[in-house]
């Protein structure tokens, strides 16, 4: 619904896709994209060096200036920051959002995970096809609700559902 109001701000975290565009051209959305699949296989779990590689992909993103995006498409992206990294990932973002900004994210339920978030587009308004860079697993962090509003503190839980696939997905709001 906030999508469909002219002149949102969407920021999809995942790579760019024909079919998002055309999804909601009719709508005159602005539409940022920040392919957070270049950060993820950049990360490699050091403490110190991590926060670095973070910021830098943090500042170049070009979705800016102050409560300027009305919905954000974190896909499965969050499973793969560790607590502090998500921490300053939520920081960054925060400001960003409008009042009453929408999250919609993917959490994996299962003991693993793809070793790279997946691929997501729309097909249809209410179908999403995904798909994995190969066959390669990694532990899942298996986020909770409770975890999640603790990481993601302010925002509320306006729709959970748990698929068939074992992905929980929720619609979270500021």
């Amino acid at each position: 619904a906030v999508a469909k109001r002219e002149g949102a701000s969407i920021l999809d975290l995942g790579r760019a896709h024909g079919a998002q565009l055309q999804l909601l051209a009719p709508f005159r959305c602005k539409l940022y994209f920040e392919d957070a699949h270049e950060l993820v296989q950049d990360l490699s779990g050091d403490a110190e060096e991590d926060p670095p590689r973070l910021r830098r992909w943090l500042d170049q993103w070009t979705a800016s200036g102050p409560g300027s995006i009305d919905v954000v498409l974190a896909w499965d992206f969050l499973n793969y920051l560790e607590a502090p990294l998500f921490a300053a990932f939520v920081a960054h973002l925060r400001p960003l959002l409008r009042p009453g900004a929408l999250i919609y994210f993917l959490v994996y339920t299962q003991r693993d995970m793809p070793a790279l978030p997946m691929h997501y587009k729309a097909v249809g308004t209410d179908r999403l096809a995904y798909r994995a860079d190969g066959a390669a697993r990694r532990p899942s962090p298996r986020l909770s609700q409770m975890e999640l509003k603790r990481r993601l503190g302010g925002f509320g839980v306006v729709k959970s559902v748990l698929l068939r696939s074992g992905i929980q997905e929720y619609l979270l709001k500021l």
